[in-house]
């Protein structure tokens, strides 16, 4: 639930702040992060220096929250 909530306010905050038409110029940039993100989180998947726990469902591991953060909250707000 905290998740969903973290995920909702960043759009919100997302939608409210962001300046919009400048997208095109950060979108390489963006799209070079979450490759990046997802190519290390493949490779060090069984090797990682921390992992995230949901505390609120058990369905809330380590990579379901990684890639929450990777496409909804740290990288496309650039």
């Amino acid at each position: 639930m905290y998740l969903m909530l973290v995920i909702v306010v960043w759009i919100l905050f997302a939608y409210r702040f962001i300046d919009w038409s400048q997208w095109k110029k950060q979108y390489p940039t963006v799209l070079y992060f979450i490759a990046i993100n997802l190519t290390y989180n493949m490779l060090y998947f069984n090797h990682t220096l921390w992992a995230f726990r949901g505390i609120t469902a058990e369905w809330l591991n380590h990579s379901i929250i990684n890639l929450a953060f990777t496409y909804f909250i740290t990288l496309p707000w650039l």
